[in-house]
């Protein structure tokens, strides 16, 4: 995940410390050597909406068989493993090299519409926002951005 967002920011320039890039990709090689469920795939809302997407244990497996209490389990685990990846990403892995900070940064002082684009959904995941009336949280749809 933070790998994901360390390429997207070093494919700008963005990215303050160069070294932050081979690091996270010396991590990912370590993970995917064990690879089951594609984490190689280095799109960080990929790895945050599909393959950290639910807890299984106790759900069914298909979305179609929930009931109430089963999408708010669904969310709840959902609101975790936001505040997880933005702890690993606001410090918790590369110490102040990276913070979510300087990602809302790069997001309001320009880049790419593509990075931004990237950058607003990803911020928006993690902050967990979700639309005024709206129980289930709509990372594609919610923008951070005026």
């Amino acid at each position: 995940f933070v790998g994901g967002v360390a390429r997207i920011l070093l494919s700008e320039g963005l990215l303050a410390h160069f070294e932050l890039a081979h690091e996270a990709e010396k991590q990912v090689h370590r993970l995917s050597e064990r690879d089951e469920q594609g984490l190689n795939e280095l799109d960080p809302l990929y790895i945050a909406t599909r393959v950290l997407a639910s807890p299984a244990e106790g759900l069914p497996e298909n979305r179609a068989h929930y009931d109430q209490e089963d999408w708010v389990a669904e969310r709840a685990w959902q609101a975790r493993v936001a505040q997880y990846l933005t702890y690993c990403l606001d410090g918790g892995l590369f110490g102040k090299r990276l913070t979510f900070s300087d990602i809302v940064d790069i997001l309001t002082t320009g880049c790419t519409a593509e990075v931004a684009a990237k950058l607003d959904r990803l911020v928006a995941f993690l902050l967990h926002l979700r639309r005024a009336g709206c129980s289930q949280p709509v990372p594609g749809d919610v923008s951070v951005q005026a």
